[in-house]
């Protein structure tokens, strides 16, 4: 069993270039060993040099938790060498472990990489059972990634043409946010890879600026009326890719509802709360957690369970940023601090989007089916939807890309995932995603619609539920 590291990133501030070098290692960093479970800080992981892509360089070492007892991961760059070393004191086939190193536009504008067509890496050493792949990312969580599986010493070169989408919509190579490489040991085995250069074989570009806040000092966060405008939308932590937090403002224009989409134990649950701002906070102090129903036409929404779960309280930095402090009163969870950032970032004190966004966003639910429901929010001109229901009694969730036309909103690819656990047990690179089918949500009104759920993943059929807004409001 493959498992390759794609580690998360800290925000970094993009100058454009006309190289293709991406790092030639010539700046050291490091090494950092960790053992199972174990983790390097964010100040280690990150190293700010202009001698790189984007003026950072962001590098992890990882290891699972089941790992044998005294194995190793070190990472580190010295002599213009990256090197990954995995030393594991036994083979142990679902073990997984590696490095990897990456680099982020921030707040500058996309990478455009259309110039070129392949990444292309000196690979210096390799020994043992490794893999390697190349990471690349869009403003919109599209992800596509493409394997080295057997690497050797020598010249590599990975064509675009090989890169395969691994979400509903591939990133476009002119609007690249993050791009990473990683290695890993395969089937729980030792083994090390360096590389001496990491590039492309044309030109890397300052592709579409994305706006942000400009204002970055620690002043405080916005006055409250203009983030209640504003900050609807979907965040996530680089470092934790997998999981996330949904935040819609309802249609009374006070009402937040908040569902955050995570794991226990490698399976799906999730947790929604209602909650209102102040003093830049959003504070959600009855979250729930759900189980009972069966999927699809045998739901019955008797089986329904809710119980409190604990407290989630957003503090917000500006309208694309903020901090959620997580404290469950479950003890199967653990509490968290995390930092997240907007996936697709607006333009602070530039007010509420357009009407029509508003109409075809929040949070909806079928009377009939109460227990499950769906999370629809506008990100630059296009939609993500999450769907909560249940599998086996047992909490799943999905998530998917979508466009509209007139008033029907399609999401032709979601996905459910599993894998990995909550908090500090979170394991990005132990995230796997499975194509379940795809959504269509066709608005009678902008607090009404039909929304069929069409499976193409065995097991699963398909159904139509008759959807309204939880709270609804005048329609544009």
């Amino acid at each position: 069993m493959k498992r390759l590291l794609c580690i998360g990133l800290a925000l970094v501030f993009f100058q454009p270039a006309s190289a293709a070098l991406i790092d030639g290692f010539s700046v050291g960093q490091g090494p950092f060993t960790v053992g199972p479970g174990e983790e390097i800080t964010e100040e280690q992981g990150v190293l700010e040099t202009d001698a790189v892509l984007g003026g950072f360089r962001v590098m992890a070492p990882g290891l699972d938790d089941e790992a044998p007892a005294g194995s190793t991961v070190t990472v580190g760059v010295a002599g213009g060498e990256f090197r990954c070393e995995i030393n594991l004191t036994a083979s142990h086939e679902e073990t997984g472990g590696g490095c990897g190193t990456g680099w982020a536009r921030g707040d500058g504008p996309l990478f455009d990489l259309s110039g070129s067509s392949a990444f292309e890496m000196d690979i210096t050493s390799v020994g043992g059972a490794t893999a390697m792949a190349v990471f690349v990312f869009g403003p919109s969580e599209e992800m596509a990634l493409a394997f080295i599986e057997s690497p050797t010493v020598g010249s590599a070169t990975l064509p675009f043409n090989q890169f395969a989408p691994m979400t509903g919509t591939a990133p476009a190579w002119d609007e690249i946010n993050t791009i990473v490489i990683s290695a890993a040991a395969i089937d729980g085995n030792s083994g090390h890879v360096a590389l001496g250069r990491f590039a492309t074989d044309g030109p890397i570009t300052g592709g579409a600026h994305v706006p942000t806040d400009a204002n970055d000092d620690d002043e405080g966060p916005d006055p409250d009326h203009i983030l209640r405008d504003e900050i609807s939308g979907s965040y996530f932590n680089p470092s934790r890719d997998g999981e996330g937090l949904r935040l819609t403002r309802e249609a009374d224009g006070e009402t937040f509802i908040l569902t955050y989409y995570t794991y226990l134990d490698g399976e799906q649950v999730w947790l929604i709360g209602v909650g209102g701002l102040m003093d830049g906070q959003l504070v959600f102090d009855e979250m729930s957690i759900t189980e009972g129903p069966q999927y699809g036409s045998n739901y019955d929404s008797g089986d329904y369970e809710a119980r409190d779960w604990g407290e989630i309280v957003l503090d917000f930095r500006d309208c694309n940023r903020m901090t959620a402090r997580v404290d469950p009163d479950d003890v199967a969870f653990e509490p968290i601090v995390v930092d997240l950032t907007r996936i697709t970032p607006v333009t602070c004190g530039a007010g509420a989007p357009p009407d029509t966004d508003q109409a075809y966003t929040g949070t909806m639910f079928d009377p009939a089916r109460n227990g499950e429901g769906f999370q629809i929010v506008a990100e630059g001109d296009r939609y993500i939807i999450t769907f909560y229901t249940y599998d086996g009694g047992e909490q799943m969730w999905m998530i998917g890309v979508g466009d509209r036309s007139g008033n029907i909103v399609e999401f032709p690819a979601v996905y459910i995932t599993s894998g990995t656990d909550f908090g500090g047990q979170f394991r990005p690179w132990d995230v796997s995603q499975t194509l379940f089918g795809s959504i269509t949500v066709e608005f009678s009104n902008c607090n009404a619609a039909s929304v069929k759920v069409e499976p193409v993943l065995s097991g699963f059929g398909e159904f139509t539920s008759d959807a309204v807004k939880i709270v609804d409001g005048p329609c544009p």
